[in-house]
């Protein structure tokens, strides 16, 4: 005999409905059986796999017809879904019974016990409950909430005490009510740390930075742990009028250690090899955005029409991070960095046509819990002025000029962004 939870079958008392294609290659798990039937009386064939199947059938008296079939190792399930399918039945299962009827029978007795549904919805009386939301917003969940509630069913939200008035029948109700607790729980928290770093291009590696692929990559690994970037990084570098030299791509990067990249970046900057320029912090919600932004607003004099007027052009470096706590524990963080400066030297002749240098990174970052990624190839181009002179000398009327110069030369300095993102816990 075999086991009649074999059968993919519906819910008791649901029509059954046609399989597709797919649907059948996954669903199909009975065993094997072999049919070899010519114009067989269709009741026959239902007795005769209930026989093979031990599955109690009851067949409905305008079940009529003959059956043709040649069947070779099919699962039992299969056989039967092909014969009901050709000769347009259905079936239901009630109390681990099949009853075979016609579609056309088994839709209309659907029909009606969904009209008898409602009627008994439509005569029993509704409840109202009250309940107050400790983290949800009332009005974010109203949706959610209607989905699963009957037509009689409504909600009204206050806002000012951030409260449900649910009105529904009883039948209903227990599920609405599981549902808000489902919803209204606690949002986890990120602290995310940066550090925003400025040094030289190639102090990187003896911060123990391991870069693990350029943002115009398309997918690469980390080397420090098994954590796999995601794919289809989003980098570009857009600008004004004018365009700077582009001197590298933007790049990510692990930390090995975190707790000595504190004490790297200190010793680093009592050298003068690197100059922290801050290291802020701030509190998100998990999937919620948190903004770091740093920089001045310029003053350019502008002359229009012999009126001179000031504007002012943002130099900043903006930040923006959106962590998702995954299931596995690790943080998944949406990045946005840009970077905006002047791309010459601002005069009054330019007036509101400033080029500027805007280079950007878009991209997600996989990073566990208390781990740091570097985000390295912003650079920046200074002007060092020096004079040299030999003492006393400079200063003769005329001929010190002769023993006096000055020199200017260009720095390439790298910005790096260390985030390190933990999970608070309650």
């Amino acid at each position: 005999m075999l086991a009649q939870e074999e059968l993919a079958r519906p819910a008791t008392g649901d029509l059954y409905q046609s399989r597709t294609l797919a649907e059948q290659q996954t669903q199909f798990t009975g065993e094997p059986i072999s049919l070899d039937l010519k114009d067989a009386d269709i009741k026959d064939v239902f007795r005769t796999i209930s026989q093979l199947t031990g599955l109690n059938i009851v067949i409905d008296p305008e079940v009529r017809g003959t059956v043709t079939v040649q069947l070779e190792d099919v699962p039992w399930d299969q056989a039967l879904d092909l014969i009901l399918k050709q000769n347009g039945l259905g079936y239901v299962l009630e109390n681990n019974i099949m009853r075979i009827a016609t579609t056309a029978k088994l839709q209309a007795e659907q029909s009606d016990r969904a009209r008898l549904s409602e009627a008994r919805q439509a005569a029993e009386p509704t409840r109202t409950v009250i309940k107050k939301l400790s983290y949800a917003r009332a009005n974010e969940i109203t949706t959610t909430l209607k989905s699963v509630m009957s037509r009689r069913g409504d909600i009204v939200v206050d806002n000012r005490t951030n409260t449900l008035i649910i009105r529904e029948i009883p039948t209903y109700l227990p599920a609405v009510l599981q549902l808000i607790e489902n919803l209204d729980t606690s949002t986890p928290q990120v602290m995310i740390e940066s550090r925003i770093v400025e040094t030289t291009k190639t102090l990187g590696r003896s911060l123990g930075i391991n870069w693990g692929f350029s943002a115009v990559s398309d997918v690469a690994h980390g080397n420090t742990t098994n954590l796999v970037f995601p794919n289809n990084i989003d980098s570009s570098f857009r600008v004004g009028l004018e365009n700077g030299p582009i001197l590298g791509a933007i790049r990510l990067g692990n930390i090995l250690d975190t707790f000595n990249l504190d004490i790297a970046l200190t010793a680093a900057e009592n050298q003068g090899l690197l100059k922290i320029i801050s290291s802020p912090k701030v509190t998100a919600l998990t999937n919620t955005a948190a903004l770091i932004q740093s920089g001045v607003q310029i003053p350019v004099q502008t002359n229009v029409n012999n009126t001179t007027t000031v504007i002012y052009v943002d130099a900043t470096l903006r930040l923006q991070v959106t962590p998702q706590i995954t299931s596995e524990g690790t943080i998944l963080l949406d990045v946005s960095v840009q970077k905006r400066e002047p791309a010459v030297a601002l005069n009054i002749s330019l007036g509101q046509n400033v080029p500027l240098r805007i280079q950007e990174y878009r991209g997600q970052i996989l990073v566990r819990d208390g781990g740091t990624t570097v985000i390295g190839g912003i650079f920046q181009i200074n002007d060092q002025d020096q004079n040299n002179m030999i003492p006393g000398l400079w200063k003769i009327p005329i001929l010190g000029n002769l023993f006096r110069n000055k020199t200017t030369t260009q720095r390439h300095d790298e910005l790096l962004i260390f985030i390190t993102p933990r999970i608070l816990r309650s």
